[in-house]
């Protein structure tokens, strides 16, 4: 039976299906805003068919130069073509907007066994700490291959590296902070590992720094961009998780932002929120923790057994300076992820 889809949504598996096809005109989630505020640099936004341009190059590692696999083994792409490459059918390696496909030792379609990684570089506009948040995972799906793996570089440290299955198409969200000079080389690789069969990755990346807004602004945009998807869907039930991650770090954010998140859902005049000691009961009787509703089809399973017509879920990754929240609406009944919204804090520390 088809599901039918009830907002204006994207489907949860064509969310990661995208990474080869021609950029968008804004960011990810289609808005016309251009850069968020406090971000310096998006991926995403920012991907033209320009080396250089908005301090974005495209190329790759060989493993050629003085230390292979790491800065100064960057070579440039030569040719752009919606996607950038080599031109050459000789290898798998490309940048798209989304992310790419790295080329290994044992390779397919015949192409050289050669172990090339795709790299995507930004020159830092910017001199102190940075936040880098994102998302690695796999586009193209089988179980032909072994996965890959994805690295940032910050002039020539690796400061984050992550593993993904081969058919790991929700990946991993990753924020990192980390310190930069103008004119720092940042590099965003993908490592074919073992082999690179049906290695189509999406790898994404946002740069942000101190926002201008106060911290309760803050929170009240990041509240209104995640109902706003919500707002637009048919009248329905609604189950919210409430925020997990950060408990240590930033307790009161978490409670803040349950506060606030409870308060816009009650006000939507079509919706009705779920109690929340439901959702607890629900979660005892299947054996899980609100912490499992970071994955989708958990997500699915929890808000069946509520009866909700969707799901919010939300997430605090909390570090020293700064925390990144993530946050989704889900269309339980479509299996649909119908919003997403990101933001970066750089002020939680002062709750």
């Amino acid at each position: 039976m088809t599901k039918r889809q009830r907002c204006a949504a994207v489907p949860l598996i064509a969310m990661f299906l995208a990474a080869m096809s021609p950029p968008p005109a804004h960011p990810e989630d289609g808005n016309d805003r251009g850069l968020d505020r406090g971000t310096i640099a998006d991926s995403v936004a920012e991907f033209s068919g320009g080396q250089g341009d908005d301090n974005w190059y495209y190329g790759y590692y060989d493993g050629d130069g003085p230390v292979p696999y790491s800065t100064e083994d960057f070579e440039r792409f030569p040719l752009f073509d919606g996607s950038w490459s080599s031109g050459s059918l000789d290898y798998w390696t490309a940048i798209s907007a989304y992310g790419g496909h790295p080329n290994g030792q044992v390779t397919s379609g015949g192409r050289k066994p050669e172990q090339h990684w795709a790299v995507r570089r930004w020159v830092s506009e910017a001199a102190g700490t940075v936040t880098i948040t994102g998302r690695l995972a796999k586009q193209d799906p089988g179980s032909q291959g072994d996965g890959v793996d994805g690295h940032i570089l910050v002039d020539g440290e690796t400061v984050w590296s992550q593993h993904v299955r081969e058919d790991d198409t929700v990946g991993v969200e990753y924020a990192v902070d980390v310190s930069v000079r103008i004119g720092s080389i940042v590099d965003f690789a993908l490592d074919p590992g073992g082999n690179d069969w049906q290695d189509t990755t999406r790898f994404t990346a946002r740069v942000a720094v101190r926002a201008p807004l106060g911290l309760g602004e803050q929170l009240s945009e990041f509240i209104n961009e995640t109902t706003a998807g919500l707002a637009s869907c048919e009248a329905g039930t609604v189950a919210f998780s409430g925020f997990v991650g950060g408990e240590d770090e930033a307790p009161a954010l978490g409670e803040r932002l349950d506060g606030l998140m409870i308060s816009a859902v009650r006000e939507l005049p079509r919706f009705h929120l779920i109690d929340m000691d439901a959702l607890a009961q629900a979660l005892e009787t299947a054996e899980r923790t609100r912490s499992d509703l970071r994955d989708t089809f958990a997500a699915i399973e929890i808000g069946r057994m509520l009866g909700a017509d969707y799901m919010v879920t939300g997430t605090i990754v909390a570090m020293e300076r700064s925390a990144v929240l993530f946050a989704r609406t889900i269309d339980i009944a479509a299996e649909t992820v119908v919003n997403t919204s990101q933001t970066t804090l750089i002020t939680h520390n002062s709750l």
